[in-house]
C-alpha cells in the first residue's frame, strides 16, 4: 500500500503537468533508491509500450489490487488519468489512516491478552505443580476444582511445547502460501468470516 501511495502521488503530478504517459513511467522507473517502485514503473512501462492501456497493465500486475485498475479505467474513460490517480492516492491515504487508527485501538487489548496468556501459562507450568506437591504432603484428597486444575496443569506441561511447534509451523505455512493469490483470497475470506475480528477488518477495508 505504501508503494501504491508513493507511486500514485508522484505519478499524478507528472501526468497533470502534461508529461506523456510513457515518459512519466520511465521517470518513475529511473527513480534512485526505490527498487520496488522503480520495478513497478518499469513493468507498467513495458506493458504500455506493448500497446496495453494503463488500466489493463495495472489489472494484470499481481502486486496491484483490482480497484487500482478500476479507478484508472474510469479516469481513462473521462480522459483524466491524472485526476483518477489523485483520487486513488486520496483513497489510499484515508485507508492508511483508518488502518493506523484501528491498529492503535487494538494495541492495548492485544497486549493485555498476550500478558494474560503468558501469565496463565506460567501458572500452569510452574506454580500449580507446586500446589500438587504441597497437597500430597498433607495426605488428603484435594477438592474437585483443585483436581481439575491439577489435571489441566499436567496436560498443559505435556502439550504446550508440541502445540507451540504446530502453531509456528502453521504460521510459517500461511506466510509462505500467501504468495499464491488464490490461497490469499481464500484465507482473507476466512478472516472476514471470523467473529469480531472479521467485522473490524471489513470496516477497515
Amino acid at each position: 500500500e505504501k508503494l501504491g501511495v508513493a507511486a500514485q502521488v508522484s505519478f499524478a503530478p507528472l501526468l497533470g503537468a502534461g508529461v506523456a504517459l510513457d515518459r512519466a513511467l520511465a521517470l518513475i522507473a529511473a527513480t534512485p533508491g526505490a527498487k520496488r517502485r522503480a520495478q513497478l514503473g518499469d513493468e507498467l512501462l513495458a506493458a504500455v509500450n506493448r500497446g496495453e492501456s494503463l488500466s489493463a497493465a495495472c489489472r494484470a500486475h499481481p502486486a496491484l489490487p483490482a480497484h487500482y485498475a478500476m479507478v484508472i479505467g474510469a479516469g481513462e474513460a473521462r480522459g483524466d488519468i491524472a485526476g483518477a490517480l489523485a483520487r486513488l492516492a486520496d483513497v489510499l491515504e484515508r485507508g492508511r489512516e483508518t488502518s493506523r487508527a484501528l491498529f492503535g485501538a487494538l494495541i492495548y487489548p492485544a497486549s493485555v491478552l498476550v500478558v494474560a496468556c503468558l501469565s496463565i501459562s506460567f501458572l500452569f507450568a510452574f506454580v500449580v505443580p507446586q500446589f500438587a506437591s504441597l497437597l500430597e504432603s498433607f495426605q488428603k484428597e484435594p477438592p474437585l476444582a483443585m483436581q481439575v486444575l491439577l489435571l489441566f496443569s499436567a496436560w498443559f506441561q505435556q502439550a504446550a511445547l508440541p502445540l507451540a511447534c504446530v502453531a509456528l509451523i502453521l504460521v510459517a505455512y500461511v506466510v509462505y502460501r500467501r504468495r499464491d493469490l488464490a490461497f490469499r483470497a481464500g484465507f482473507d475470506r476466512w478472516l472476514l468470516r471470523l467473529p469480531l475480528l472479521g467485522g473490524m477488518l471489513g470496516k477497515s477495508e
